[in-house]
């Protein structure tokens, strides 16, 4: 006789219940997608730099326009909740405190990549664009670039509009004019 196995999926309530029940622990590196708790990638030295350049950046060019979340929960749907490494969202009266911000409340995502490209470039970026967040910036840190994505189809799951940045280019975020970042700065010295 054969068993059937089956897969138990979760839902936001319950993942976040688990933490607080301590069954997750804070510093585990977990996201819920479709129900499915994954682990994520550990943090290199060169990433968090990246997040920090960038997160130093945005607080300094949003200047209290909108709430800058580095590495914070951004609930998709009622069984999906990813933690890009940074959220620039629209301002909320009580800074997202009762609640998690949605693709609606976002102006930008940045993915950072390094040993998550395909991930993050085959699965969390169809999300957002599946979600509605506006746009979405992967900074590849293998390849030395930005690819910018902007003008989510929501039906299909994509973007269309994908456009590349290179060191000593300007980026700057569709919904946030005033944030001209250089390519160089977010990408840091090379070795």
């Amino acid at each position: 006789m054969t068993a059937l196995l089956t897969k138990r999926r979760f839902s936001v309530k319950e993942f976040i219940k688990m933490a607080e029940a301590g069954i997750l622990y804070e510093d585990d590196r977990l996201e819920l997608l479709d129900g499915e708790i994954i682990q994520m990638a550990a943090i290199g030295s060169y990433h968090a730099a990246c997040v920090d350049t960038l997160t130093e950046r945005f607080v300094l060019a949003t200047q209290g326009s909108a709430i800058v979340r580095p590495q914070n929960p951004l609930k998709m749907s009622d069984d999906t909740l990813l933690e890009p490494d940074l959220v620039i969202a629209r301002p909320h009266e009580n800074r997202y405190r009762e609640t998690y911000p949605t693709p609606k409340d976002v102006l930008l995502i940045i993915e950072v990549s390094d040993s998550t490209i395909n991930y993050d470039a085959n699965v969390k970026i169809p999300r957002y664009a599946s979600g509605g967040a506006p746009e979405v910036w992967q900074v590849n840190l293998q390849h030395d670039l930005i690819d910018s994505y902007s003008d989510p189809d929501t039906a299909s799951g994509r973007y269309l509009n994908v456009r590349r940045f290179l060191r000593g280019q300007t980026i700057t975020p569709t919904l946030l004019s005033n944030a001209k970042l250089n390519v160089s700065d977010i990408l840091l010295s090379q070795v």
